[in-house]
Formats: C-alpha cells, sequence, structure tokens
C-alpha cells in the first residue's frame, strides 16, 4: 500500500500522533481536538476523505497497522481495546462532526 497516496493523514498522525504525542496531549482525544482546534477547514475535510477512502479498501488489521505506522502514526489505539479500524472510524466520525461534512457512501 502506497502511504503517498494519503498526504493529509501523514500530517495528522505525523503532527499530532507522534512518538512523544503524550507529552503535548493528555490522551488521543486532546489531540483529536487540538487538530480541530488548530487545523483549516480543508485540512479536515481533506483527512474525512483519506479515512473513508482508507476504511474503505478493507486492510487486514496487520496490514493497516504497518501502513499507519508508514504514515507516522506512533499512538496505539488497541493499547485501548479499539482496532485500528475501529479508531480510525472514530477519528473519521469526530472529524465528520467538526467539518459538517458527509460523504455518501
Amino acid at each position: 500500500m502506497n502511504s503517498s497516496r494519503y498526504p493529509a493523514l501523514r500530517h495528522l498522525f505525523g503532527a499530532y500522533f507522534h512518538q512523544d504525542f503524550d507529552l503535548e496531549y493528555k490522551d488521543a482525544e486532546d489531540a483529536i481536538n487540538g487538530f480541530l482546534s488548530l487545523e483549516p477547514q480543508q485540512e479536515i475535510e481533506a483527512s474525512v476523505v483519506e479515512l473513508h477512502d482508507l476504511l474503505k479498501l478493507g486492510l487486514s488489521e496487520s496490514d493497516l497497522e504497518r501502513l499507519l505506522i508508514r504514515l507516522g502514526l506512533a499512538y496505539d489505539a488497541t493499547s485501548t481495546g479499539l482496532t485500528n479500524s475501529e479508531w480510525l472510524e472514530h477519528v473519521k466520525q469526530r472529524l465528520e462532526t467538526r467539518s459538517n461534512w458527509n460523504r455518501n457512501s
């Protein structure tokens, strides 16, 4: 899977979920809030589109984990009891709510 297809996700994960994100944010929800408060609407909407497209691929959890690492994600969603797919869906829903953007599936 080519990670260059997801520049908005590379920015989201690399800037807000890097290896030291827990020094800047108290948890993943706080990092999402940071993204939503600091990034322009266009970046939020691009991230929603890319999350939608990525989830639609139906990758196995192991393939998805490898791709997420290549995209700069250092956060381990599985430590909270969610699969990577479930966590990405949660992130997408949070961003959709904030962006008032709704894509027909």
